[in-house]
């Protein structure tokens, strides 16, 4: 399927399908590659009867938000997206349905060593948080996994 005829239908489909059960959220979150986010640009452009609007997340990164659906979505490029297998891929989910759970609690790694001659040393490499976990997932129904394909046009 061509993903600018099919695209919108396809994600009003989607928002219908996990939002079937209420959680009292009025935002889905989709985490996704640099693909699917200028797959979403391309479809939004040509949509006015649709909302979006671009703002900053907490941690300066640029965010699409799109109004108008069963719910809002705000699209956030997430880097772990952005190797080949997975830059035209998003998950989408509901803020709170996902917890962390932690097997140990966070470790801070300093990255200081010591050599043979007695001096001390800062490694950056070395340094850093060490977490152990797991994700605890609720309502999977409200959640899905989209790969878009892109169209070739010649």
């Amino acid at each position: 399927y061509d993903w600018n005829v099919a695209g919108w239908d396809f994600t009003k489909k989607i928002m219908s399908e996990t939002s079937e059960l209420d959680t009292g959220v009025a935002v889905k979150k989709l985490y996704c590659g640099p693909g699917l986010w200028q797959g979403f640009a391309d479809l939004l452009e040509d949509r006015v009867h649709y909302q979006w609007e671009t703002a900053k997340d907490d941690f300066g990164y640029t965010i699409r938000i799109i109004h108008g659906l069963r719910k809002s979505i705000e699209i956030h490029q997430h880097p772990d997206f952005t190797s080949n297998a997975l830059k035209n891929s998003g998950f989408l989910t509901e803020p709170g349905l996902c917890k962390l759970r932690p097997f140990r609690p966070m470790k801070v790694l300093q990255g200081k060593y010591e050599d043979s001659d007695g001096n001390v040393f800062e490694d950056q490499k070395r340094a850093g948080l060490l977490y152990e976990g797991s994700m605890e997932w609720h309502g999977l129904e409200n959640m899905a996994w989209i790969t878009y394909a892109p169209t070739n046009e010649a």
